[in-house]
């Protein structure tokens, strides 16, 4: 709402671009068509977070809030490991190496209060973690998630969303491995 005692022309809209992430998604040698990409900048405490799909070449663009210098990607492809990868911005378009040793991962959470999960540091949005274990065929309840070809690497959950919790608990997921992890309330 406008404050009264301010004309209107005391208004004043600023625009920026958005910072803008090109890269390609790989395999061996080769890129990977249809590989979904989730970018969100690490900066920002509510991303809006859009998918791209890969192209026939496995090549990428996300559109990321201005200003950003560094994202977070979360990369899945069928026949692949999910990855959360982090990436500087600005610097030329990156790669993303896939691979095919993702583990099982198995959490537990209260109902009705959803985890904040994490690997290696970067956020895995739980909607993005949710659509990639319907897809492989995994399990999804008001209380556990279960999925499979996740990529090895230190995860932490956190209940309720609060990374901060000293309820959170740790595993590392080794390759072709299997993780299970419990939210404390």
């Amino acid at each position: 709402a406008l404050d009264e005692s301010h004309a209107a022309d005391d208004v004043r809209l600023v625009l920026r671009d958005a910072a803008m992430l090109r890269g390609r998604v790989m395999f061996q040698a080769g890129g990977v068509p249809g590989a979904v990409v989730y970018g969100y900048s690490t900066a920002d405490p509510s991303p809006s977070i859009v998918p791209s799909s890969c192209n026939e070449a496995g090549e990428f663009r996300v559109r990321l809030a201005p200003g950003t210098t560094e994202a977070a990607l979360i990369v899945g492809a069928q026949g692949f490991s999910l990855r959360a990868v982090r990436v500087p911005v600005g610097k030329g378009p990156v790669a993303i190496e896939l691979d095919q040793n993702g583990g099982r991962l198995e959490l537990a959470y209260a109902q009705g209060a959803l985890p904040m999960v994490l690997r290696d540091g970067i956020i895995i949005h739980f909607g993005i973690l949710a659509s990639w274990a319907r897809a492989n065929g995994g399990l999804v309840t008001s209380t556990h998630l279960v999925t499979q070809n996740v990529a090895a690497g230190d995860y932490v959950i956190c209940p309720g969303g609060d990374a901060s919790s000293s309820k959170c608990k740790r595993g590392t997921l080794a390759p072709l491995g299997q993780l299970r992890l419990a939210a404390a309330e």
